[in-house]
């Protein structure tokens, strides 16, 4: 732990208090998420070093980091401390972003510099400090302290030095200074301040003088300079690599600057005349010139080598606040790359930027500086440098952006991410036993047993909530608002213990935590958590092996038979090495730093997907990989980037570093040189997709066998075959094949250009190997698995197994060699996907947990349990594939006899038929992500219709962005189970007005969609999508007699069936005339 010990032997002042005892702080791992800012921000700092970022509100510091824009560390100020910019409140960051050190107004309403570490462990209290001064180099805080005891009554104030981190302090000192006193610490002597204070010590003398003083606290002396002035002077300037001060001893209203060189105690030579005084100065970075804004708006170069006059570089249009009220920007001036830079506002509230060598304006933005009102939250502006970078600034805005500005091109560099969580005003149980949520005029209903949530349209009842119930074990649960980190609590009663929280992050996501650090989150929400170590932000999927629990909160509640994996004695991080590269041709250098984890495999990926698990097998610091056999994986198009990456595990290789980006450029070969498609730089842009997709329900015997994974698989491979032939070349580039165990002759696939073969482990495997001697990098892979699976081995090492044909018990998995054999494990399928060019893969399985299907053999149903779903978590990321698989959130999932396919087949076919489409000018795309997440909100809707609830598993590979597989038009063909009738379209036209004036529409949709919700009692299905398979139009034209009663004319169209004419009867009353519309319609659909 760093502690602050003053050099002074006066400790009367310090207290150090521990309120957070941290264990294993450097390796302890927090999960964040994006977090909410209600209003402005009240404080804002950035470390010296440029890598943190603190702000303050709602009495709360945060830090956050400037590489990233995420949130790293957040935590309250106690509640009897005042922090406010009315009291002149000021905070400072630690120069290496380690903590924070601020003001606040103490019981004696004197003011304290209050010292907090990031890790929420309060360091200590200075006491009658208004502010402190960190030295240059960052490793000592100096203060000026209010001292009693002093030699008189301006004398009071003592200087005195904290160090940073552990030092020897000298022998005891009296060091005061005057209550005026400005302190501004050395750059080229840290233990040095110059002060600049008041020499008189008669306080009714109007006449002031003013003296230049040198504390050395090395040596424990101060030391005061000759002569006095007149005019308090100014330190405008402090040179980095001499002993001299530029100041200006001028009245306020003119300029007069000298050189003082603070070591020797002398001036040097007259600088100017300036044409007016200097508001900002900086020296060019070799300290021969001096450049300086002036309040007149003119910049100025003065040569300090010569003493020539400043000449007149550029004159702007300044704005300088004059008013009474608080003004938190100051102009600035920075060297860059690009040329002298100036940052100042050129009204009250225009910030502009001018590269002043070119005399241009760079970028401008809109501000807000000046506190009209007490209660006004202003933007807050802070140019900064960090080591080895372009100046930069940054700007926290009224409503709490965060943005960082490169200074001299503008362009925002980062964005800080907030905004999360929903904030809950109540939640409880509702009278169906489902956990609803209020916020804000919105209601949620989150169902415990499901873990579904699902956004309750407004208005909603206003229905009394019980805030404590009782679960199947016997236990009660209270559940409390957290108003603090906006968390509902579930709290077992009898233990008073925390048992996890859940966040609403927005209507359709949200994140459980254990305190033990298990979680588990909604697929939309896994996208913005992260973990931080000891202010190193580490992404999700580095620990999310360990303490991701699929149905966490079902497991926790009882309602899942599953038991929670145990993580005691895992909060120790082994950290991996710290990992640098550089590619030198066709070489990749990589070193590595060695951390407490020690060093673990490198692996290496291109575009995305793994090309070696382990490049450095031997365990070496440094050494160097042959990316020449990467180059089947690189794009062709000149525009294109190819992007080589590297991740570094530690010794035990649970844990692994973030992602190590390389932009790629190999040398282009000449014709003839390599051959086949893996070796050859030749190769057509034209992207192709292959399709290959396997159903098995067929098994050795008939215990295992099913009624339409085989069915399923012939229903995908013909779909994608006719979607994806009118985006692929017109069917030239797409290549279909079908492995099913229906018999050859029952296939249906005789007049299709779709390939068949048995759906054997052999003839899955040559498939896909076929296509990797053929595919390219701009091609795209889609495999489609339907049929038992099983998952086997421990916890972390679960592999999903997908059974085919020859299995015909769970008694012969057991037998390696049988799983060898007859099974399609999670690590064979990732070999083989991973070793095929195609950088845009897909993967899709309908499959069941076959242990669970032995156990219930006559219910036939299908599920995934949690191994499974960490299983093929752990795949999608080294394959850069898309993944969806069903089911997920209680392990059950019927094979959707109503409507004769699995419910995630049906739901994708039925996405692809327009319903799920991205729609354009040019057609109705069949996009990846969007298809997936339809699928993913449609199967537990139609699961629950059988009584089924099924909740498919959507996996995004980090690296990866959605693209399309098909495109929908009158053309496709996809055959699709539909029991049911479907009406797809309704208008009702008056036909005076050529308006539907009486809602006769809108009263049948909404008739119509009540109708839909019965599920398996539902007579019909209302879908709103046009060109809908066999799906029924009903249009209509009314009038409105003087009398008001309304005469129909109604027709129900299919197709290009002749139309059926409804007679329906007259009436004045719209709702009965919905009902006698509905009562005709419904005999009519089910007529053949």
């Amino acid at each position: 732990m760093m502690k602050l010990r003053p050099y002074s032997v006066k400790k009367v002042f310090f207290l150090v208090v521990n309120v957070f005892p941290l264990l294993l702080a450097a390796q302890q791992a927090r999960l964040y998420f994006p977090q909410k800012l209600s209003e402005g921000i009240h404080e804002v700092d950035i470390s010296a070093n440029g890598t943190v970022i603190s702000t303050f509100m709602n009495n709360e510091f945060r830090f956050w980091d400037v590489a990233t824009g995420k949130l790293i560390s957040n935590f309250p100020l106690p509640t009897d401390y005042v922090f406010s910019r009315g009291f002149g409140s000021y905070c400072e960051m630690m120069p290496d972003g380690s903590g924070i050190i601020y003001t606040s107004v103490g019981l004696d309403n004197y003011p304290q510099i209050q010292f907090w570490d990031r890790d929420k462990q309060k360091r200590g209290v200075l006491t009658t400090a208004p502010r402190g001064y960190f030295s240059a180099d960052g490793n000592f805080l100096f203060t000026k302290e209010y001292d009693p005891g002093g030699t008189g009554d301006l004398y009071d104030y003592q200087i005195k030095c904290y160090p940073i981190a552990e030092r020897e302090g000298p022998e005891e000192s009296q060091l005061f200074v005057h209550e005026k006193a400005e302190l501004f610490p050395l750059p080229i002597h840290p233990l040095q301040v110059l002060i600049v204070e008041s020499d008189q010590e008669d306080i009714l003398d109007p006449e002031f003088q003013y003296s230049l003083s040198l504390i050395d606290f090395k040596k424990s002396e101060k030391s005061t300079f000759t002569p006095v002035f007149t005019h308090k002077p100014i330190v405008v300037d402090l040179m980095t690599t001499q002993p001299i001060a530029v100041l200006n001893t001028g009245e306020a209203e003119q300029a007069h600057l000298k050189l003082f060189n603070y070591e020797q105690g002398k001036f040097g030579r007259d600088l100017g005349p300036y044409p007016g005084v200097p508001v900002c100065t900086t020296l060019s970075p070799d300290e021969r010139y001096l450049y300086a804004l002036l309040d007149n708006g003119q910049i100025v170069q003065q040569d300090l080598t010569t003493g020539r006059p400043p000449e007149l570089l550029i004159e702007v249009d300044l704005y300088l606040y004059s008013g009474p009220d608080i003004e938190i920007f100051s102009p600035v001036l920075k060297n860059t790359s690009g040329g002298l830079i100036g940052l100042f506002k050129s009204g009250e509230h225009q910030l502009e930027a001018w590269n002043i060598d070119r005399g241009q304006k760079i970028w401008e933005q809109a501000v807000t500086t000046v506190q009209e009102n007490y209660d006004d939250q202003l933007d807050q502006i802070l140019p900064f440098r960090a080591p080895g970078r372009e100046p930069a600034v940054l700007i926290a805005d009224r409503q709490g952006n965060i943005l960082v500005r490169d200074l001299q091109s503008g362009r925002i560099t980062q964005s800080f991410e907030y905004g999360y969580p929903v904030e809950p005003r109540e939640a409880g149980l509702d009278p169906d036993g489902k956990l609803r949520i209020r916020a804000d005029g919105k209601q949620w209903s989150f169902d415990l047993p499901s873990g579904r949530l699902t956004p309750l349209p407004a208005p909603s009842d206003n229905s009394t909530l019980q805030h404590q119930f009782a679960l199947p074990d016997g236990r009660r649960i209270d559940l409390k608002i957290n108003g603090f980190d906006y968390s509902i609590q579930l709290v077992d009663q009898s233990q008073d213990q925390l048992l996890a929280k859940l966040y609403l992050l927005n209507d359709r996501e949200w994140v459980i935590i254990k305190p033990d650090g298990l979680f588990d989150a909604s697929p939309g929400a896994m996208n913005l958590l992260y973990y931080v170590v000891d202010l190193e932000i580490i992404e999700l999927d580095q620990l999310k092996g360990r303490y991701f629990e699929p149905g966490l909160l079902q497991k926790l509640l009882g309602y899942s038979p599953e038991r929670l994996r145990s993580v005691e004695g895992m909060n120790q991080l082994m950290l991996y090495p710290k990992l640098s590269a550089q590619i030198e041709g066709e070489q990749l250098q990589v070193q590595l730093t060695e951390r407490n984890g020690g060093i673990g495999p490198v692996s290496v990926f291109v575009n995305g997907k793994e090309v070696e698990r382990d490049v450095n097998p031997d365990r070496k610091t440094a050494f160097s990989y042959n990316l020449s056999g990467t180059h089947h994986l690189l794009l062709r198009h000149p525009d294109s980037t190819n992007i080589v990456s590297l991740r570094a595990f530690n010794e035990a290789g649970w844990l692994k570093g973030p992602s190590v980006e390389l932009v790629y450029r190999p040398a282009a070969r000449a014709k003839g040189n390599g051959s086949g498609a893996e070796n050859s730089w030749e190769a057509s842009l034209d992207p192709k997709m292959y399709v290959v997709s396997i159903g098995t329900s067929d098994y050795n015997g008939d215990q295992l066998d099913l009624q339409f994974a085989a069915q399923d698989a012939l229903a995908m491979a013909k779909a994608l075959q006719s979607v994806g032939a009118n985006l692929f070349a017109n069917g030239d580039s797409i290549e279909v094949h079908c492995l099913s165990t229906v018999p050859a002759t029952e296939t249906g696939l005789e007049a299709t250009p779709i390939h068949w073969q048995f759906a054997s482990k052999a003839n899955i495997e040559s498939t896909l190997k076929d296509i990797r001697r053929r595919a390219k990098a701009e091609d795209v892979l889609l495999v489609y698995l339907s049929g038992h699976g099983l998952t086997y081995g421990a916890s972390e090492a679960a592999q999903f197994y997908y059974l085919t044909h020859d299995v015909n018990s769970e008694d012969m998995l057991s037998d390696p060699d049988a799983r060898a054999r007859y099974t399609v494990s999670t690590e064979e399928l990732t070999a083989w996907l991973k070793d095929i060019a195609a950088l845009k893969q897909v993967l899709i399985i309908d499959a069941c947990n076959s242990g669970k299907v032995i156990d219930n053999l006559t219910s036939t149903t299908r599920s995934l349990n949690s191994s499974q779903i960490r299983a093929l978590d752990r795949m999608k990321d080294r394959t850069g594939t898309f993944i969806l698989s069903g089911s997920a959130a209680d392990k059950v999932s019927y094979e959707a006899s109503e409507y004769g396919q699995g419910l995630l087949t049906y739901a994708l076919l039925q996405g692809m038929l327009g319903v799920a489409t991205r729609n354009t000018a040019d057609g109705d795309y069949v996009d990846v992500m969007k298809l997936f997440q339809y699928a993913a909100d449609e199967v537990p809707r139609l699961a629950t219709s059988i009584n089924g609830i099924q909740s498919p598993m959507l996996g995004f590979p980090s690296t990866g962005a959605s693209f399309d597989i098909g495109i929908f038009d009158e053309r496709v063909d996809i055959s699709i189970g539909n029991k049911k009738p479907v009406v797809n379209w309704i208008r009702f036209l008056n036909r005076e007005t050529i308006t539907d004036d009486q809602g006769i529409e809108v009263r049948l949709r909404e008739k119509l969609a009540r109708e839909t919700e019965k599920g398996k009692d539902a007579d019909l299905l209302f879908v709103e999508i046009n060109n809908y398979p066999n799906g029924y139009t009903l249009n209509g034209l009314y009038s409105v007699d003087a009398r008001g009663i309304i005469h129909t004319d109604i027709r129900l169209i299919r197709g290009n069936e002749p139309p059926i004419i409804l007679e329906v009867e007259a009436t004045d009353d719209v709702e009965r005339l919905v009902q006698y519309i509905f009562r005709k319609v419904k005999p009519m659909l089910h007529q053949e």
